[in-house]
């Protein structure tokens, strides 16, 4: 696996400076690393709020190493979100 350390850090103080102080993993197959099809390292991370999603993906894409996330802004007019106690439609 190349040395994705510094990438991690980045991301890892962005998400800081922002409050949010979740914790962060390389995802796995297995006892590997998994790879991407364009041979990009996934990491993942779990939040529970993001209070600046627009800051946040303007931070993560100035990134060096960064290729995408998962911050899909302004690309959905309407969100479902389904969880143990149904579904719902939450608004801004």
């Amino acid at each position: 696996m190349p040395d994705t350390t510094p990438v991690r850090l980045a991301v890892e103080r962005v998400a800081g400076r922002l409050g949010m102080n979740e914790t962060f993993s390389w995802r796995q197959a297995g006892a590997r690393p998994c790879v991407a099809d364009g041979g990009n390292h996934i990491l993942d991370v779990s939040v529970r709020r993001i209070d600046e999603p627009e800051r946040l993906a303007q931070e993560l894409d100035a990134i060096p190493g960064v290729v995408e996330h998962g911050l899909f802004i302004g690309l959905a007019p309407l969100v479902i979100v389904a969880g143990s106690d149904g579904v719902t439609r939450p608004s801004k």
